[in-house]
């Protein structure tokens, strides 16, 4: 029986190439069919026989021979309308040939979610869902890279950018300026382009009623295959990020290694979602001389796990030069003659009026991937339903993006979604450096606060710390909601201290100095349990999630029964209760 896939992206993506290396590396009788190329075939020979087309797209004769390169900027400057009539036009021819192709097992259907004109400065949906139903697709795949590589792929971008900085007219400094700048508004609207792509490619796949995958194309060509042979099962991978990057030479730490090493592992038995196969959130602070000053340049990337070979698109720099190594294109700078200039701007050399707008367009580029990285994880989360999390709290270390992908997943799963399940290594030796650092943090917390710190006696900065964290470090770690485990760490700390807060004199109609005293110590005790349950809550979460209900988590203690627990990742068929292993 015949499958079709369909598979989207913004330009600049090189999802042909993709597709045509995932068929290469498949047994199956594979085909793929663009919309786009038929759409474009359909405008073309109208416009061979329509002059009135050639001068509305102020096309000549010889742009829309057959075989000519199709000119897109040109054919959206036509109105929407027109657009989506030749969209239909390719779309049944496309149809019409995927039906006439029994000897194909595979069918990859290619086709833009979303077109920008940049005539009209606008982005347009030409897609007909009614039919796209008829194609009986499997599932829906959107493609995706970093913003970086797609802004390098993009020559007709590349070189309005260098005729827009202009060559040799004004002052060199201000024209690097300029040519930065502008690469990041290109980035910037390249990131919400690839958001209504994927958004509008979900529609499509609800529509059709099949599956909807956010593909980014530096993840194995092998991954990809197993998503085709299995659309409705993939595997999230959660685990710290940014603590390990930012530590020096972080590709030849040992927490970096064990993150390799797993996921190779874990890639051999199951479709698995790396979230460091886009990896954008790489714009370098310069905080020189006590200022905290954003360039235009990009710290290394994290390292891809596979060969170039084995991608599903090798990462740029194979094909050509390296140049991931700033926000702006290397070459660019080179044609223009603004090495030298764009070099200084990203050391923090140049006059500081230039420095400070630079600055903040990158701190606002940087917030906006961030933003994106939230945005996409937890998308990544509602797609598979499925995850592996690793060491969540790896050293005593609080990951915030793992923190918000397993809340996230929490939530799905008291939607009634049919989570498949989610196993979380969590060994021991980090929950006990970690609830050091709760300790710490509760101490910090009781002390500055208002009206907590100034009601203990003795103070908080006279007493046995050593002791008192150890303590408290104890009671946390065995604490298993944050509401009793705040009332727990206040009774550790009433060993210490006494809690004798000021009061006013008793009055004739008031209640007694003694009365008064004990409702208004029981008050400070009350805030400082609250104060504890929050900061536990928040600081040491996953084991409070451990003991939520109607969560499926599997939490094990050793990675051999992390891998052994992959088969327990099914859709839920009733409510199950977490499992420690």
């Amino acid at each position: 029986m015949q499958k079709s896939f369909a598979f989207t992206g913004i330009p600049g993506t090189s999802i042909q190439r993709v597709v045509d290396h995932l068929s290469a590396s498949m047994r199956a009788n594979t085909i793929a069919i663009c919309i786009d190329e038929y759409l474009w075939k359909a405008f073309a020979a109208d416009a061979r026989q329509n002059v009135e087309l050639l001068r509305q797209t102020e096309l000549d004769e010889v742009d829309v021979q057959e075989g000519c390169r199709p000119n897109w900027w040109r054919l959206l400057t036509m109105p929407i309308g027109a657009i989506r009539h030749y969209w239909q036009v390719g779309a049944k021819r496309a149809l019409d040939e995927m039906k006439s192709n029994t000897e194909a097992d595979i069918v990859f259907v290619i086709f833009h979610a979303c077109y920008q004109s940049d005539h009209y400065r606008w982005r347009l949906s030409a897609v007909d869902p009614s039919i796209l139903s008829e194609f009986g697709f499997h599932a829906f795949i959107t493609l995706i890279d970093d913003v970086y590589d797609v802004h390098r792929r993009r020559a007709d971008d590349l070189a309005a950018e260098r005729m827009a900085v202009g060559y040799n007219e004004g002052d060199n400094i201000e024209r690097a300026q300029k040519l930065i700048e502008l690469s990041v508004s290109y980035l910037d609207h390249f990131l919400f382009w690839r958001q209504e792509e994927i958004v509008l490619t979900d529609l499509f796949a609800a529509a059709c009623g099949v599956p909807s995958h956010v593909f980014a194309i530096k993840h194995p060509t092998r991954t990809l295959a197993k998503l085709i042979e299995d659309p409705g099962v993939s595997t999230y991978f959660s685990h710290p990020i940014t603590a390990i990057r930012t530590q020096s030479d972080f590709d030849r730490t040992d927490d970096f290694s064990e993150i390799n090493q797993i996921s190779s592992v874990l890639r051999e038995k199951t479709t698995l979602i790396e979230p460091t196969t886009i990896d954008e959130y790489r714009i370098v602070t310069d905080r020189t001389g006590g200022i905290n000053r954003y360039v235009p340049k990009l710290s290394p990337r994290w390292p891809l796990l596979q060969k170039p070979s084995d991608l599903a698109f090798a990462p740029l720099n194979v094909y050509s030069d390296p140049l991931e190594e700033y926000v702006f294109s290397k070459t660019n700078a080179a044609a223009l003659g603004l090495e030298r200039e764009c070099e200084s701007i990203c050391n923090g050399e140049g006059p500081k009026s230039v420095l400070d707008l630079i600055s903040l367009t990158m701190q606002r580029l940087s917030e906006r991937i961030a933003e994106d990285i939230t945005w996409r994880d937890h998308y990544l989360v509602d797609q598979t339903k499925s995850l592996v999390v690793y060491r969540p709290l790896q050293k005593g270390r609080l990951s915030l993006g793992v923190k918000r992908e397993l809340e996230y997943y929490a939530r799905l799963c008291l939607t009634g979604a049919a989570p498949r399940g989610c196993i979380i290594y969590h060994p021991d030796e980090d929950r006990r450096l970690r609830s050091m650092e709760v300790a710490k943090e509760l101490v910090t917390t009781w002390r500055e606060h208002s009206d907590i710190g100034p009601h203990l006696q003795p103070s908080l900065a006279h007493i046995n710390a050593t002791e008192l964290l150890s303590m408290l470090e104890n009671a946390i770690f065995d604490t298993t909601d944050s509401i009793s485990g705040g009332v727990q760490c206040v009774n550790v700390l009433e060993r210490f201290v006494k809690v004798e807060p000021q009061i006013a004199s008793s009055t004739p109609m008031s209640s007694g100095t003694t009365y008064a005293a004990i409702q208004r110590a029981d008050r400070v005790r009350q805030l400082a349990s609250d104060a504890a349950a929050s900061v536990i809550q928040r600081e040491y979460y996953v084991d409070m999630l451990k003991n939520a209900p109607g969560l499926n988590f599997i939490f094990v203690q050793e990675q051999d029964r992390m891998l052994d627990s992959l088969d327990d990742l099914k859709p839920k068929q009733e409510e199950k209760s977490n499992v420690t292993v």
